[in-house]
């Protein structure tokens, strides 16, 4: 299905670009809009605009689910699947540039809680404080499947917070050689993490609590 999809900023209209191979299904820019390729993968826009420091992020497909490793190695964004982990960095880097996509960067991390926020789909005390009612906390920890409670659905986007803890493109500010994830379970006991939660730990580490989210960029804007 064919659909014109448009982004606003300072005044201005972009018409997006659908990347190759997907299709629009459903939803706006607004409130999520998702798109889906031949085999079922789908991916949600996050639109362009500021995060919390201020910092400017181009709009970019975002995987509506944590990505689930499918036949052949190839990482998928569909329901019903365990997400991906113990899978390290660069491996995790490696799947996602074999179908054109790439880990989620820091900065584009922090726009997602931004454009929620702006939806009034969650409060700040949800984004910033506690991540209450957002996504799987579990204690014991146990992943859950992806799109397994609609109670975790966003705005489209499954399970942004809980779960696993998400790689990014991040480097720790602290030690030279350690990636930043995101996110997290926080069934660890007493301990919550909240889903701006920033954790440092090795790149060649495997986890099991530590999966990965792809993201598709545009590869250019028209203007209308």
């Amino acid at each position: 299905m064919n659909q014109r999809i448009y982004e606003h900023c300072d005044g201005e209209r972009f018409e997006l670009n659908i990347p190759e191979g997907y299709y629009w299904v459903s939803g706006s820019v607004e409130n999520g809009c998702i798109i889906e390729n031949e085999i079922g993968d789908q991916y949600i826009r996050i639109p362009l605009g500021y995060t919390a420091d201020g910092i400017f992020v181009r709009g970019f497909w975002l995987s509506r689910y944590e990505i689930s490793r499918g036949e052949g190695d190839r990482p998928r964004s569909i329901a019903g699947e365990k997400p991906w982990t113990c899978i390290t960095y660069n491996n995790a880097a490696k799947a996602s540039a074999s179908v054109g996509a790439c880990i989620i960067s820091g900065e584009e991390y922090n726009r997602v809680p931004i454009w929620l926020l702006s939806t009034k789909v969650v409060t700040f005390d949800q984004m910033f404080v506690d991540g209450k009612g957002l996504g799987n906390f579990s204690d014991p920890f146990q992943i859950a499947k992806t799109g397994s409670n609609p109670d975790w659905m966003i705005n489209q986007l499954d399970c942004f917070w809980g779960n696993c803890y998400t790689w990014t493109t991040e480097k720790s500010e602290l030690y030279e050689h350690h990636i930043v994830v995101r996110g997290g379970h926080g069934s660890y006991g007493a301990l919550k993490d909240t889903p701006i939660c920033r954790r440092r730990v090795l790149p060649e580490i495997e986890r099991d609590d530590i999966a990965f989210r792809m993201v598709i960029h545009d590869q250019k804007l028209v203007e209308d």
